[in-house]
């Protein structure tokens, strides 16, 4: 793996418009790790789109517990955020974690 991005993890916050807290807002984990990122094909996203998926990269970190499609990953500046489709344990081994998200324009 060349991992050369460090991303800052982020997950969800639970909100309720009708208390007065938005909904659909993330905040910081304090957690981040390095990700290599890999844009999908043309090739690639016809086949992920066939089974309803939007991936546009596909990203990789070493393994950590707790990771999960609901998160998103940022890096430091916000200039790149990518909405999270799925992560998978690579070979269930517990070294490797592939993600495959959407990159927000």
């Amino acid at each position: 793996m060349r991992a050369n991005t460090i991303l800052h993890i982020e997950v969800p916050v639970p909100g309720n418009e009708l208390e007065g807290t938005p909904v659909g807002g993330y905040e910081p984990t304090g957690q981040k790790a390095w990700f290599e990122i890999r844009p999908l094909s043309s090739r690639e996203l016809v086949i992920g789109q066939q089974i309803q998926s939007l991936a546009t990269h596909e990203l990789k970190c070493v393994f950590f517990a707790g990771a999960n499609s609901a998160m998103r990953l940022k890096n430091e500046a916000g200039t790149r955020v990518f909405n999270v489709d799925s992560v998978v344990n690579e070979n269930e081994a517990n070294r490797f974690l592939v993600w495959r998200a959407q990159e927000e324009l």
